[in-house]
């Protein structure tokens, strides 16, 4: 899968989950997710390059249950992979 696709995606998994994706510069940050009252963000450092970007996604999403949405078969491989 092409990365700008693999982003896509994990994209429709936050929005899945009501993770609102924020995309800033974040100087020497890579982001993560931050909690307002009942809402969450996750803040990406838009000057990262793509596969530190979708490294972050895989790092936040992994924290959810996602037991009751539907993730591609190659993502939920990637999640389950990730840190091992």
């Amino acid at each position: 899968m092409k990365k700008e696709i693999l982003l896509q995606e994990l994209e429709k998994i936050a929005k899945k989950l009501n993770l609102d994706v924020r995309y800033e510069k974040l100087q020497l940050l890579r982001g993560g997710i931050c909690r307002v009252e009942e809402s969450f963000y996750l803040f990406i450092n838009k000057d990262l390059p793509i596969e530190n970007q979708i490294d972050l996604f895989l790092t936040e999403l992994k924290r959810f249950d996602l037991s009751q949405i539907f993730v591609l078969p190659q993502i939920r491989e990637l999640l389950e992979n990730k840190d091992q």
